[in-house]
């Protein structure tokens, strides 16, 4: 029976021992790598990137290139943007899906893509080169989705808002050709420059209205050589609104001795202007006379009031003042009470800051009106050019020339003009009206210039 119990006793031990040595720990499961959720979503962080291109036709003077800047609007942001590579980049977290954006040149710091303020004003030309800065642009808005590619997220194409008249400037005359060109004004019969507001947010090209300035001057500098020909003339650019235009212009050039001299010229075959596109306006130099520097000071009488220049002479003169008309221009009048007889009993000079010399030729010009018409004797207001010795004969002190020595006053404006050597220095211009009768005398748009050449070919 012992024994049994140790039998029995051995027999559990061993058993013992043989499943504990049989059951080991199973290793820890692990999750599937491939069914585990990742930690860190990958964020694509691309920049955002639109193509940049000019729409307009004649686009090859103003089309925009790698280093220029634009101003975008998108979302709640306004910056401005640097194209690089024909493109501009918009980093990923400053663009949502829904935004709209929006583009445009010059880059301004306008605050609001609904209210951009462009300017058409006077500009600056250097060499032969068009300023691109001066011509205002505009894109159509590019949406952006949750699609949108980020590489390629659009074009941003830029629409001009203004044109561009070209104005062609040649001569054959050498006295003229040798010139080199300083500025150029156009004074247009219909406004074609000023402030003006435009819409970037909106899906059509904006429209320029509500302009109000009626002139515009390119300022030069380094000018090239004026042209010979019509071929090869040189080029003088000034962006304006779209229309069609007529006027005048006014040519200030440096001449060989370093003088200024000005050319004037009628423009009256209209310049069409589109937008975004060249208009040409050709000026042939030797058709118009070549000019000195104004004498007159305040010869339009735009002033309030007359320079210190302006002296009354005789006994019967009247009081002269400068008074504007209804239509706004300023102009200079003297009454004359009644009928004096003797046409140097009632005179108005104008004393040159330097005398006019014999040696010189003189372009002169001015308008003239009455409030009546009518005339007492032979002279209407004879207006002279003479010394400050009252030497009055007529072949050497006064123009020698109907037109200006018996004018009959018309109570409409006439332009007289004149071009006279004195036969020795002139110190003053003097209107003699003495002999006009009861009324008010206007003049306006008073110029003595040098004459450095006449016009040479129509």
């Amino acid at each position: 029976m012992k024994k049994s119990l140790n039998c029995l006793l051995v027999f559990s031990t061993m058993l013992m021992i043989a499943i504990s040595c049989g059951s080991k720990d199973e290793p820890e499961s692990k999750p599937d790598p491939k069914l585990a959720p990742d930690p860190t979503p990958v964020v694509d962080e691309s920049p955002y990137v639109f193509s940049v291109k000019n729409a307009s036709a004649d686009a090859s003077i103003f089309a925009l290139k790698d280093g220029d800047m634009l101003r975008l609007a998108h979302g709640t942001s306004l910056a401005n943007y640097t194209i690089s590579s024909s493109s501009v980049s918009v980093p990923s977290d400053e663009l949502s899906a829904g935004d709209l954006v929006c583009g445009w040149y010059p880059a301004t710091e306008d605050e609001s893509a609904s209210s951009v303020v462009f300017t058409i004003g006077d500009q600056a030309q250097t060499g032969s080169s068009f300023t691109k800065s001066l011509m205002p642009m505009m894109a159509i808005p590019i949406s952006v989705s949750e699609s949108t590619e980020r590489a390629s997220a659009g074009t941003l194409e830029l629409n001009a808002l203004a044109g561009v008249i070209a104005f062609k400037l040649y001569a054959t005359d050498s006295n003229r050709a040798g010139d080199t060109v300083v500025s150029l004004t156009f004074d247009s019969s219909s406004a074609l420059a000023g402030a003006f507001l435009c819409d970037a947010t909106s899906s059509n090209i904006p429209s320029i209205a509500g302009l109000e300035e009626t002139s515009i001057t390119t300022t030069l500098a380094n000018a090239p050589e004026m042209g010979s020909s019509a071929s090869n003339a040189m080029t003088v650019y000034m962006v304006v609104a779209p229309g069609s235009y007529t006027g005048k212009v006014t040519l200030v050039t440096k001449t060989l001795a370093g003088e200024e001299a000005y050319y004037y010229f009628d423009v009256n075959d209209a310049i069409a202007v589109s937008r975004g596109q060249i208009g040409e306006c050709v000026l042939n130099l030797d058709s118009v006379d070549k000019l000195g520097a104004e004498i007159i000071v305040n010869g339009d009488f735009e002033g309030e009031s007359l320079p210190s220049n302006w002296q009354i002479g005789g006994s019967k003169s009247g009081e002269p003042s400068i008074v504007t008309e209804a239509d706004g221009n300023r102009v200079c009048s003297f009454a004359v009470s009644s009928t004096s007889g003797n046409y140097w009993e009632a005179e108005l000079h104008y004393y040159f800051d330097s005398a006019l010399t014999s040696d010189k030729t003189y372009k002169a010009m001015i308008d003239v009106k009455g409030s009546v018409e009518g005339y007492q004797g032979n002279h209407i207001n004879s207006i002279a050019i003479q010394s400050t010795h009252d030497d009055w004969d007529k072949t050497n002190t006064q123009f020698d020339n109907d037109e200006w020595y018996g004018i009959k006053p018309t109570t409409e404006w006439r332009t007289l003009e004149l071009t006279f050597t004195p036969p020795m220095d002139r110190e003053r211009f003097s209107i003699c009206y003495g002999d006009y009768i009861d009324g008010t005398l206007y003049i306006d748009n008073l110029s003595i210039r040098q004459l450095y050449s006449a016009a040479i070919s129509e």
